[in-house]
Formats: structure tokens, sequence, C-alpha cells
């Protein structure tokens, strides 16, 4: 014996009400059927079973974003525990148990130098994210009332930050101009570089759009001409995952950060070069050279050391295999959806991270895909206004060079090292069922 509901929307619905209604049916093991003859009439029918709103038994979690935070490598959660266990000493304590572990933590500062070639050139200090070292470097340089700094607005929040609270005491902010493909556009950068520049500031890779920028070239070429001006790099997308050498000494800050490459959250770092000015955000006791007291955690460090060397020692193999992976995907959207859009795209001029794929679904809003896409399991990024206090234009997107119109329509997924094709593969057709349903409800042009 079952029930049915016959449930009727007004033409005035939004597809977002449709949508919170149906799904709220199907979390409770109700098939949805139109009724053909009622137009935009459903027929819900209650089938047995035991109703759940948590998480539905059986499904496989795919998690497709690993640009906002990565699952910790299995090599670095063991270290990570031993550590824990065994090495909870304060490596400031002057006894031979917190003198072995401070050592230690030299040991793995050492190593951090070494694998960008920057030994006896750069310092490595340990922070506990991303946030701290870029506010860090960003905050640590003297200016004038007037000088000017350059950053592009589609840069991460703890970049733009740090520089918006300099304009307040008169640094100058413009933009660093981007291409319609999002990489650098730097014929145009040099033709109008400002005299008075003393600073510029860019992610290697974009966490957004995953376009990545000729950071070793563009640092070099402006050093040649204005030499005094610093250039700080956020690394956090592609240490460990693509190659950049610190050699040449162009680049003066280069940030990294733990968890975005499989290591523990709470740990993060950033390379000064010698002989460049860079001033604490915390005083105390002294640690880290005197450049930030807080007393250091051994189990994060080695836990963070362990995962980069995990990812150094396979970066070449696993940067062809999710290439691999994120062609095979990139491909079946299109076959799957032929009305998906990607506004970054590797060529001859610019190349784009395996690592993340951004796409635009066009009428349809990211949010209700994504919260569609998590009654399966699957998580992806959206940014849509939906999901934030920004409303209509966002920023960050319109500095990528994406329509206006599409930026609430905008979805990122990104990979790691435990990416599977067969995730993929899933993860496609899950997307075409969602998009379907989705295309189903909204109103039909007249």
């Amino acid at each position: 014996m079952s029930n049915v509901i016959i449930v009727h929307f007004k033409k005035k619905s939004t597809l977002f009400i449709k949508f919170i209604f149906i799904n709220f049916f199907k979390l409770n093991n109700l098939d949805l059927k139109l009724d053909k003859k009622g137009g935009q009439r459903y027929e819900v029918e209650r089938k047995f079973g035991i109703s759940t709103l948590c998480t539905r038994v059986g499904l496989q979690m795919i998690y497709f974003d690993n640009a906002a935070s990565q699952k910790i490598r299995k090599e670095a959660l063991e270290t990570l525990n031993k550590g824990l266990k065994n090495c909870f000493a304060n490596p400031s304590a002057k006894h031979k148990f917190g003198q072995s572990l401070l050592k230690k933590i030299e040991d793995h500062r050492n190593y951090f130098t070494k694998t960008v070639k920057g030994k006896d050139l750069y310092d490595f200090v340990f922070t506990s994210s991303a946030t701290e070292s870029n506010n860090m470097a960003l905050l640590s340089f003297d200016f004038k009332e007037g000088d000017v700094a350059y950053i592009s607005s589609s840069e991460h929040p703890s970049l733009i930050g740090p520089l918006k609270e300099c304009e307040k005491r008169g640094l100058v902010i413009k933009e660093l101009p981007l291409d319609e493909s999002g990489i650098l556009d730097q014929e145009t950068f040099f033709q109008n570089l400002d005299s008075k520049v003393i600073l510029v500031a860019l992610s290697h890779v974009n966490n957004q759009s995953g376009v990545i920028q000729p950071v070793e070239e563009f640092s070099q070429r402006l050093k040649k001409i204005k030499e005094e001006t610093k250039i700080h790099v956020d690394a956090t997308q592609s240490f460990s995952k693509l190659s950049i050498s610190l050699f040449d000494q162009y680049i003066d800050y280069m940030t990294v950060s733990s968890h975005k490459l499989g290591g523990p959250k709470g740990i993060a770092g950033i390379y000064v070069k010698k002989g460049v000015s860079i001033k604490p955000l915390l005083y105390g006791g002294g640690q880290e050279k005197n450049l930030r007291s807080s007393t250091q955690s051994f189990p994060l460090i080695s836990s963070f050391t362990r995962a980069v060397k995990e990812g150094m020692d396979s970066l070449e193999g696993e940067y062809n295999r999710v290439d691999n992976i994120y062609k095979k995907i990139r491909t079946t959207l299109k076959e799957n959806i032929p009305e998906v859009l990607f506004p970054f795209s590797s060529s001859d001029k610019c190349k784009v991270s395996p690592y993340i794929l951004t796409f635009v679904v066009p009428n349809i809003s990211s949010d209700i895909i994504l919260r569609h896409m998590e009654q399966e399991e699957i998580y992806l990024s959206s940014t849509s206004a939906c999901s934030s206090k920004v409303k209509g234009e966002n920023t960050v997107f319109k500095g990528l060079g994406i329509d206006n119109k599409y930026h609430k329509n905008v979805l990122r997924i990104s990979f790691s090292n435990e990416t599977t094709w067969e995730e993929g593969k899933i993860f496609c057709e899950k997307l075409k069922n969602c998009i379907d349903e989705m295309s189903f409800l909204m109103p039909k042009k007249k």
C-alpha cells in the first residue's frame, strides 16, 4: 500500500523552492514522477523503507574539493601520530630531549630549502598557515605614501587583505593585468609599469582558475628593470605538484602550505631570500630565528615534511596521471552536457594545472548543483553568491575575465594523489543526472 501526494507549484515558484521541496522527498526515500497532464504537477509516491535525513548508507564519498583542503596522506598521518606520541618535548627546552627535537627541526628546514634549490640562499620559516605567511611577507616591507604595489583582483583574500590594510596607510594598489585566458599580460604590465613600484604579489597557480603563472620568467624580467622591487609568490596550490626553483633568487618571498598537499592543518611556511627584510607578526620567545615566536610543533613540522617528500618523489608521475584524469573528465563533461563552458584552457601561451578544473553550467545556480551533489556524497566547490554575503558581481571572477552573467554558475573540482578516473566517471554521470533534473524543473521558454 502506498500514499500518493500531488504537488502543484505556482508559476512564480522559483527553481530553488522546487529543488528544496523535491529533494526533501528524495531524502525520505520518495520517488518523483511527472504527472504529464498537470504540467507543473508532480506525483510523489511513498516507498517502503526507513526514511532518513542523514547520509545515505552505501554511497562512496567522492571528494573533489582538494584545492580547499586535501586529505592527509597515510605516511604523513603515521608520522604525525608517532610525533604526538613520542616527541612531545618543547624544542626550546635546554635539556637533551628538547634539543634533539630542535636539531631535527633544523634538518626539516634544510630539506625545504634544498627542495627548491635554495639552500644557503633562502631562509625557511615555519608558520601556522598560508594566510599567516602571506601577511608576514606583505606587512613587512617599508613604504612611503604614494609607493605602488601590483596585485590581481583574482587573487586569494590572504594576499589582497594585507595590501588593503597597507592602502589605508598610503600604499597605492594597482591591478596586475591578466589577458582573456587568465595569464599575466606581461607586455601590458611592463609598458605601463609605474616607476614607484615596490612590490608585486601573485600566485604561482590561481586557486580558482588553475592557471599557472610564469612566476620565474616574470620575476627575472622585472628584476632586470627594477631590481629593488620585491616579489612575493603564493605557491600554495603548486608546491610539490609543479616544479619551481628559487636558485636564481629573483623571488623574494614564497608561501607554501601543508594541508593543500596532504599534510596536517596548522602548519605552513614561507621562504625568505637572505638579505631581504621581513618582520615578525608575533613577538615573544624568539623562535624561528626571531621571526615567529611560539612553541614549535615538531609533530606538525615532521608530518608536513613527510607529505612534501611524498609529493616531490612522485611529482612528475602524479602530474601526468592527474592530467590524464583531468582531460578525461573535461571531455566527458562536454559530451554529457554540451552547454557546459570551460573558461580556462591550456594553450601555447597559457598552461592550466590539471589539479584544478573550473567550469560553468549556464542557467543553473552552482549552489543548487552543489547541494544536489552533496546528497550523492560528492563534494565540490561553489563560490556562488547564494553561498556568500556577496551578491551579483564576483570580484575574483571579474578579475579572471568571467562574464558577469555566469558568476552564479561557476563550479570548481580539484584533485589529489588519491583521485581516480573511476571517481571521475561517477562524478560525470551524477552531474549529468543532476543537470537533466534541474533543466527539467526550469520553466520552459515560450
